[in-house]
């Protein structure tokens, strides 16, 4: 590229990459039969570049730049000249099985982009696409694959983009705008996976809108159905009695009406166990998450000690921990897991 006029201040030279759309599917079969599909998409957002460095930190290119870090983006003067080169492989990954035995068998989708040539002001400004300097690309995902993992099929596609091509030079990024989730179509699908895989499957299908619906509405049947027992731990970081065990009442879930009493001590926690459908009236109530109420009765003093909240499915299918409270009754810790 180069600069055949005067230019009022030096500029920067470079790429922008705008996602249009992308749709990945990964297709699992058992005996012949498709069991389940592992989806995901992407609405039209800026495509950004991502590095490691030599520390393996990651990051991505600086905004508005597809490639600001290695040769993507360079400075132009008057009477200059100025070279920029990028590349773009997409990928994604899946399991080669699903949890219910199914293999993968095949992949769909597209994905589809606007690579632009573009000029800025340094340190300021937006980021202005150059007239006949962008180019429309595409890369289908339709393929077979085999018992050894080999894919066949697929391949990328180029053209001319249409006159006033909108490009997306701000905003976030393709990366952090996917949603992904298991695309089931039928609640008897998704009764042939784990419950932890169904309980984590509702908050990315909730997440991912219209396009998962009938795959939320799928894994909450099976929910509903499989009705999954969870287990509450209590562990008490320090207890309340001066001598013996304290002893909890615990209450789980927005209904309450599931009320454990048990005894807990140092290095001695207290497991309750409790089915989905007794704390809940529907499973999408876990989508605003689980509450666990403590209070003690001890021989120092009774009272309530505090509320755990597990405000989202992720942190009860991973088992996180959440303080539950802390006073001179004694603290406690929760977690909950299936």
């Amino acid at each position: 590229m180069t600069s055949t006029g005067t230019l009022a201040e030096s500029i920067e030279v470079g790429y922008i990459q705008t996602l249009r759309s992308s749709n990945r599917v990964g297709i699992y079969t058992k005996g012949g039969n498709e069991t389940s599909r592992d989806r995901s998409s992407v609405p039209k957002s800026r495509d950004a570049r991502p590095y490691v460095d030599q520390r393996g930190a990651k990051s991505v290119s600086r905004p508005p730049w597809y490639d600001s870090e290695k040769g993507g983006v360079t400075g132009l003067s008057s009477g200059g000249d100025a070279k920029i080169h990028t590349i773009d492989k997409p990928s994604f990954v899946l399991n080669a099985k699903a949890d219910d035995g199914a293999e993968l068998t095949a992949t769909e989708g597209t994905e589809n982009f606007v690579l632009s040539v573009a000029a800025k002001p340094f340190g300021s400004g937006t980021a202005t696409p150059i007239p006949g300097g962008s180019i429309k690309w595409g890369f289908s995902w339709s393929q077979s694959i085999d018992a050894k993992g080999a894919g066949s099929g697929g391949g990328a596609a180029t053209q001319s983009p249409d006159q006033g091509e909108d490009v997306s030079s701000e905003g976030e990024i393709a990366k952090n705008s996917m949603h992904s989730w298991l695309d089931f179509k039928t609640k008897e699908q998704a009764k042939m996976h784990s419950a932890s895989t169904l309980v984590d499957n509702l908050g990315k299908a909730s997440a991912a809108g219209p396009d998962a619906a009938i795959a939320l509405a799928s894994t909450v049947e099976a929910l509903r159905d499989i009705n999954p027992r969870f287990t509450a731990t209590v562990d008490a970081i320090t207890r309340s009695s001066l001598v013996g065990a304290d002893q909890l009442a615990v209450t789980i879930g927005a209904k309450g009406s599931f009320t454990s009493s048990q005894p807990v001590n140092k290095n001695a926690p207290a497991k309750i166990g409790f089915n989905l459908m007794t704390v809940c009236s529907s499973p999408l109530e876990l989508l605003s998450g689980l509450t666990v109420s403590v209070s003690v009765t001890s021989d120092w003093r009774d009272g309530t000690v505090g509320v755990a909240r597990f405000p989202s499915v992720s942190e009860m299918a991973t088992g996180k921990v959440v303080e539950a409270g802390s006073s001179p009754k004694g603290s406690y810790n929760v977690s909950i897991s299936l």
